[in-house]
């Protein structure tokens, strides 16, 4: 018997909260074949069951037959309907064989118990907790778990680690205080770019520039009172500068950054914390300052980037294994006029397409005016795309930060002298529907959607005097939406970053220029308020 081993991740991809809810959720995985990651076509089988051992299947036998797996890697789509998923505990059993094959498949005799996307379906259906907000529940978007399976040719299996895939616990509007997590007024923590590592904890890449460095916190807690922190990179200059940062499908860091010499660079976290990293130039070709740069994990589960390459393109790069040591680069949008800039300011994630959506400013120079774009990517590497202008309303620097709604349709907050919002019409967001969110945003922006389905905007809130302050989307527009403060301490630029936390609240790091350091703020609730509001 053929001996495999298997790691399953579970994706931020999941049962959308709409008014017809989906039964889909997404897999990941890693599967070695006789010792080595394998690569060529295989078959997989899908079974549901009420337990972790004996019963019968519950609803179909999920086929997959060949399965495209690259370097040991593999995505597959799941779907037993809504009727199994009733709130109980559910099992995963899962089998494997060479695509080409028509032989037996090898089972994994230990079943996968699943606790977030049944869940997940149930508790947002009618069926489930009668009465309680959509934002009691976690968002399956930030419930990333790592089991790790390996069978030998006995068919006896062991669980490695299994991580994640915690409970919620209800709104309170207990008073919470910002953290100082590093600095002490030595100009540390610009650049910041958090993710919620698959120990359910925060995991913040940032730039020293003191020492001209790359820095990681790991934070200690959900609430990152505290945090272990680390020195990556120690050069001179810029190096460390416009990080971004992002969990690998391996459920480790995996950081862009510019390097000591202005290059795209990325470094693979060793372990969790992130104490070390194998760090790799990305782009070589590009001997200038690379700036704003933005980090996804693609439906390949490699890590894909996107930047301004420092002269005026906005590029992308796509890794080509999931440590990054090698990617390929493509320009997505440039001008043939001088004093034109692409790629300012730029964000991506994966659309509804299952391809990258990047957002972006538009400059030009000798007008004084910015516009807001869009190129929505026609593959994973990017080398073709549809680009659309999104806000042709001449403005500022426009600060822009993308993510992808519930309804699978990207969601733009942007703007400088005026906040905005951008909910796209259509998956491509060819066409989309704007709205003032009021007042003006500063350098630090940061969007994405909390556990209700709807847009959390962390923002430097100018007109209340450079504070941060969180904006909770009331509904999917985000049209006259409540501004909560949360640290009026000092001017907060460059850089504000933000995730969801396991308990379903915003976790958000940020620079405070006026004191030097890096901080963080972990809310109560949804809203970032201190007391309830009527919606």
């Amino acid at each position: 018997m053929r001996a495999f081993v298997l790691t399953i991740t579970l994706l931020a991809v999941g049962p959308a909260f709409t008014e017809q809810l989906s039964a889909v959720f997404t897999y990941q995985g890693q599967l070695k074949d006789a010792g080595q990651p394998a690569t060529g076509p295989y078959d997989f089988q899908f079974r549901l069951f009420s337990g972790a051992s004996g019963g019968v299947p519950l609803g179909v036998t999920v086929t997959r037959n060949d399965v495209s797996v690259v370097n040991g890697l593999f995505v597959v789509t799941l779907d037993f309907g809504q009727a199994p998923f009733s709130g109980s505990a559910r099992h995963l059993e899962i089998a494997v064989r060479p695509g080409p094959s028509t032989g037996p498949y090898t089972s994994f005799s230990e079943r996968q118990e699943l606790t977030v996307a049944p869940h997940a379906i149930y508790s947002m259906d009618a069926g489930g907790l009668a009465g309680q907000p959509p934002s009691f529940y976690t968002s399956l978007a930030n419930q990333t778990g790592v089991l790790s399976i390996s069978q030998g040719g006995t068919g006896a299996m062991s669980v490695d680690a299994a991580r994640g895939l915690l409970g919620v616990a209800p709104e309170t509007f207990a008073p919470f205080a910002p953290s100082m997590i590093d600095g002490a007024g030595a100009n540390v923590g610009r650049y910041p770019s958090i993710a919620i590592g698959v120990d359910g904890f925060g995991l913040i890449s940032y730039y020293d520039q003191t020492n001209g460095a790359l820095k990681v916190a790991h934070c200690l807690d959900r609430s990152c009172s505290a945090a272990e922190v680390s020195l990556l990179l120690d050069g001179t200059g810029l190096a460390g500068a416009h990080t971004a940062i992002a969990i690998g499908a391996d459920g480790l860091g995996l950081i862009a950054y510019r390097s000591s010499v202005g290059r795209l660079a990325v470094a693979h976290c060793a372990n969790l914390a992130c104490t070390g990293a194998a760090l790799y130039e990305v782009d070589p070709t590009v001997a200038t300052q690379v700036q704003y740069i933005s980090i996804t994990i693609g439906a390949d589960g490699l890590g894909f980037m996107s930047y301004n390459d420092g002269l005026g393109s906005l590029k992308a790069a796509h890794c080509e294994n999931l440590v990054c040591s090698l990617a390929s680069i493509v320009t997505v949008d440039a001008g043939s006029v001088t004093g034109q800039l692409f790629g300012l300011h730029s964000s991506v994630s994966i659309g509804g397409s299952g391809f990258p959506l990047i957002s972006y400013e538009q400059l030009d120079i000798a007008a004084g005016e910015a516009r807001l774009k869009v190129a929505s990517c026609s593959n994973v590497t990017c080398s073709a795309a549809v680009k659309s202008v999104v806000d042709a309303t001449p403005q500022g620097a426009i600060n822009t930060s993308l993510m992808i709604g519930a309804d699978g349709l990207g969601l733009i907050a942007y703007g400088s002298l005026v906040g905005k919002v951008a909910r796209c019409s259509d998956v491509a967001c060819t066409t989309s529907t704007l709205a003032a969110v009021g007042g003006a945003f500063g350098e630090g922006l940061s969007l994405t959607i909390g556990a209700d389905g709807l847009g959390v905007i962390a923002v430097q809130a100018v007109i209340f005097g450079a504070n941060l302050a969180v904006i909770h989307c009331r509904d999917a527009s985000c049209s006259a939406s409540p501004r909560n403060t949360i640290d009026s301490s000092g001017i907060l630029v460059p850089g504000i970053s933000m995730a969801i936390g396991r308990d379903g609240f915003p976790l958000i790091a940020y620079y405070d220029q006026t004191n030097g350091n890096l901080k963080t703020a972990h809310c109560t609730n949804a809203s970032c308020a201190l007391s309830p509001r009527k919606r």
